[in-house]
């Protein structure tokens, strides 16, 4: 549900004129994807995500998404608009594909929940003392 008001939070970020407005709301952006495990359930997840935004740092950030976290921060502190623009393009392509990846993992689920009720109600009728 998040992702799907991140999503908007983007659009309108998209037109923002104001330079430190759109970096304010890049830090809210950033830190949710980035301490979520809804959008990326381990860091080598975020390894991929990082080098198509052209962001590379050395291993051992990696380790902690609170210190890569903190690293990304001070690079959306330094960088231009053009830089920022480019890295909400790869934020939200990020998003859709984890709202996408969300929303087949869910019906997924209710599918097997749905299958485990199916089979639930055909034990019953079939061993019922009524039948």
């Amino acid at each position: 549900m998040e992702n799907k008001v991140l999503m908007k939070r983007i659009i309108n970020m998209e037109i923002q004129n104001n330079s430190d407005i759109l970096r304010f709301d890049m830090y809210s952006v950033i830190t949710y994807m980035i301490l979520s495990k809804e959008v990326f359930r381990n860091n080598k997840e975020i390894i991929e995500f990082l080098e198509k935004i052209n962001l590379s740092f050395k291993p051992y950030v990696f380790k902690s998404r609170t210190i890569l976290l903190g690293k990304i921060i001070r690079y959306i502190e330094v960088a231009d608009r053009e830089n920022l623009l480019k890295m909400l393009s790869g934020v939200r392509k990020q998003l859709e594909l984890s709202v996408d990846e969300n929303e087949a993992h869910n019906v997924e689920l209710s599918k097997n929940k749905n299958n485990k009720g199916n089979y639930m109600s055909e034990l019953s009728k079939r061993y019922s003392r009524n039948g």
